[in-house]
C-alpha cells in the first residue's frame, strides 16, 4: 500500500524488483516514524514477532486461453486443499487481461501443460504476530519493511484480517536478520524457532 501504513482492505503491492516502494512519497524516515507510532499505539511492541510460514510459494501467470482447462486445478486448490492453516495459502488475482496466482509450488502439477508462466523464484510468507490487528490498523506494513530497507524484494498482501509479506527464499536468512523483533520459523526442516 502506497502510504506505507494502511495494512488491510484487500490491497496488494509489490515492493522491490519492479514494484513501487514509496508510491506517494513515503520516505525511510516516514516508514520508521510509522513503525514507531504503530508499536507505541498498540502498546505491546515487546510481544510482536514475525512468523515465517512453511509454505513455499511461486508467483505465476495463468494463461487466459487455458483458464477453462485449468478449472479443475483451481477448484481442487480452492475447495480440497489441505486444511493445515500454516500451509494453506494461495492468491488469485484477475486484473484486466491478466490472471496472477501466488500458490504453493506443489500445486503446479495440477495445472495443464503450458497453462502456467513464470515461477523462477520461490517465495516464503512472513506474518507479523503477537497481537490482533483491526481492519483499519495502520503501520502493519511499515513494521514489516525491514527487508526492503536492506534492498530485498518483497511482495505485500493484505487481506481483511491479516497482512503477509513475501520474501524470496534466497533472501530469507538476510530478511530474518533485518528485523528488530524476534523471528519464529515454522515447519519441516526449519528447526522451529529463529532468533
Amino acid at each position: 500500500s502506497g502510504d506505507g501504513g494502511r495494512s488491510h482492505g484487500g490491497d496488494s503491492s509489490t515492493v522491490g524488483g519492479g514494484g513501487t516502494a514509496s508510491g506517494t512519497g513515503a520516505t525511510e524516515d516516514g516508514r520508521s516514524r510509522a513503525r514507531r507510532r504503530f508499536n507505541s499505539q498498540e502498546g505491546a511492541a515487546d510481544a510482536l514477532f514475525v512468523k515465517v510460514l512453511p509454505a513455499k510459494l511461486v508467483v505465476v501467470r495463468l494463461d487466459r486461453e487455458l483458464l477453462q482447462a485449468s478449472t479443475h486445478a483451481l477448484v481442487q486448490r480452492m475447495m480440497f486443499a489441505p486444511t493445515d492453516s500454516e500451509k494453506c495459502f494461495w492468491s488469485y488475482t484477475h486484473i484486466d487481461d491478466e490472471i496472477s496466482l501466488i500458490i504453493d509450488e506443489d500445486s503446479l502439477p495440477l495445472f495443464p501443460d503450458d497453462a502456467i508462466v513464470g515461477a523462477s523464484a520461490r517465495w516464503r510468507p512472513l506474518r507479523l504476530c503477537g497481537q490482533s490487528f483491526g481492519f483499519d490498523a495502520t503501520g502493519v506494513v511499515s513494521a514489516m519493511y525491514a527487508p526492503y530497507e536492506e534492498g530485498m524484494n518483497m511482495i505485500n498482501i493484505s487481506t481483511y484480517s491479516t497482512n503477509l509479506s513475501l520474501i524470496e527464499e534466497d533472501d530469507l536468512e538476510r530478511a530474518i536478520a533485518s528485523f528488530d523483533v524476534p523471528v519464529h520459523l515454522e515447519g519441516e526442516g526449519d528447526g522451529g524457532e529463529g532468533r
